[in-house]
């Protein structure tokens, strides 16, 4: 745009160059005038185009960092998600509330001896929304960031739907042990040999070095008060 008005500022000089070289004494205060108008329009113009600018690169800013915070938060919102997902630990009243549901619905075949494999399962759709939220946000981060990021994104979504389907195949089929141990695997927290965990905290991670730069500030020293003692 910038360019755009300099280009007819430049020409419209020509033009008054080319009309003062016969003009008439009295009509050259006259065109002087108008000159003098088409700067100062100029000017004006180019502020405003120069502050178009600057405002709205402020504006992709503030969006860029605000959407960088957003998903960051529904990031760590999932780390703790995939913790609760896979916790060996679950209560009666949860596989009771698992045990109705397929009695109503008959999703699965019921097998009460093995409804402790589809917990995981279970509780995905119980946090549908929070890895939903977190999905959606794919779809900003195009515009801000290369395709990189996108491979992120997919492998949670590679991730949740490996616990998914391990979940069903050991409630639905009676496997190999060794089969069926590589499941276990996926579907619960194990502190050796965890193979979702660790790969779960790399991906927090790559988006931590890549995003907290963007909308974290600088942390600043806190200045302690030393306290007085008090005689006893």
């Amino acid at each position: 745009m910038i360019e755009q008005l300099y280009s007819i500022l430049i020409t419209f000089l020509a033009k008054i160059n080319n009309m003062i070289k016969d003009i008439d004494p009295i009509d050259f205060f006259y065109i002087l005038s108008l000159l003098t108008i088409a700067i100062s329009l100029f000017a004006i113009a180019y502020i405003a185009a120069r502050f178009l600018s600057v405002w709205n690169s402020e504006l992709k800013q503030k969006k860029r960092k605000l959407l960088a915070s957003q998903i960051m938060e529904s990031v760590y919102d999932l780390q703790d998600i995939f913790l609760k997902i896979r916790d060996p630990f679950y209560f009666p009243s949860e596989a009771e509330e698992i045990l109705q549901d397929i009695k109503k619905y008959n999703f699965f075949p019921l097998k009460e001896n093995k409804i402790k494999y589809l917990v995981p399962f279970y509780r995905i759709k119980k946090y549908k929304s929070e890895i939903d939220k977190f999905k959606n946000f794919r779809y900003q981060a195009q515009l801000y960031w290369k395709e990189e990021v996108l491979s992120l994104f997919k492998k949670i979504s590679d991730l949740i739907e490996r616990i998914e389907c391990s979940s069903r195949m050991l409630y639905e089929y009676d496997l190999p042990k060794e089969e069926a141990e590589k499941y276990t695997k996926n579907i619960w927290n194990t502190k050796e040999l965890d193979i979702i965990n660790p790969q779960v905290q790399s991906i927090v991670k790559e988006f931590k070095v890549n995003l907290e730069k963007i909308y974290k500030p600088k942390r600043k020293s806190w200045k302690q008060i030393k306290q007085k003692k008090v005689k006893k």
